[in-house]
């Protein structure tokens, strides 16, 4: 029974050590997709009516690809907001937000929005 349990913890690290090594090696620093959605979000409240009465889609119903493998990622997705009458209506947004990093630190920047 020892045995098993020491062969257990060894496993164990093993996966947690692979882990680690996994995640420091380059390529693996991809920033955080729900911060990329919520940036480009964030630029379309900006420019709403009644930005409080926001309703985003959700994160199935969003779309993210990335443009370019220079950390560019484009969101597309709807908003439910009331206009300057009351009237709450659905309108489609497209925006791309580039992502740059430094150390441990992430900058997101929205360069285009389409609304």
């Amino acid at each position: 029974m020892k045995k098993f349990f020491l062969w257990s913890l060894g496993i164990f690290f093993a996966i947690w050590l692979f882990g680690v090594v996994l995640s420091q090696l380059p390529g693996s620093n991809k920033p955080n997709m729900s911060h990329v959605r919520y940036h480009c979000q964030e630029a379309v409240e900006k420019r709403l009516k009644a930005p409080s009465t926001a309703s985003f889609s959700g994160q199935y119903e969003t779309t993210i690809y990335e443009v370019t493998p220079s950390q560019r990622y484009r969101v597309a997705g709807y908003v439910d907001a009331q206009n300057s009458f009351g009237a709450k209506l659905r309108k489609s947004y497209s925006c791309t937000v580039s992502t740059y990093s430094s150390g441990n630190d992430r900058t997101y920047v929205v360069d285009a929005l389409s609304f």
